[in-house]
């Protein structure tokens, strides 16, 4: 099967696009060792290397059966590999959760840090500990 290729040039215009009334809209599928079902890169524009959004469930959902569901990484100083914000709902910006270990764990390596820190800047507390046993 021949390689797709496409190319926009126009600033609402993609490269590439797939629609569906039934199944998903582009599918990628991948048997090599480290390379994704879909990549997304974007090295010279500011712009993210992939994005998702849903209106009515998870703008990105990840799932895996051996490792991680999600890893986020950063080299740059001052940013985290993953952050979550919510300023406009009434939720957390992380959540976690587990049924068999910790919900969220904190490790750092770095003296005079902490593995887990929590600020408030309004008048409420910085963190909370709570257990119902």
């Amino acid at each position: 099967m021949p390689t797709l290729q496409g190319s926009g040039t126009g600033p609402s215009e993609p490269g590439v696009r797939g629609d569906s009334m039934q199944d998903d809209g582009v599918v990628g599928f991948s048997k090599a060792t480290g390379h994704a079902g879909v990549a997304g890169v974007n090295e010279e524009g500011a712009g993210s290397g992939l994005f998702g959004r849903s209106r009515r469930a998870d703008g990105v959902f990840a799932e895996s059966a051996e490792l991680r569901g999600v890893i986020g990484t950063s080299k740059a100083t001052g940013h985290a590999g993953v952050a979550g914000v919510n300023d406009d709902g009434n939720g957390p910006g992380v959540f976690g959760r587990s049924g068999k270990h910790d919900g969220v764990q904190g490790f750092s390596q770095q003296r005079d840090r902490h593995g887990v820190v929590g600020t408030n800047t309004g008048p409420g507390g910085g963190v909370l500990g709570q257990s119902e046993e």
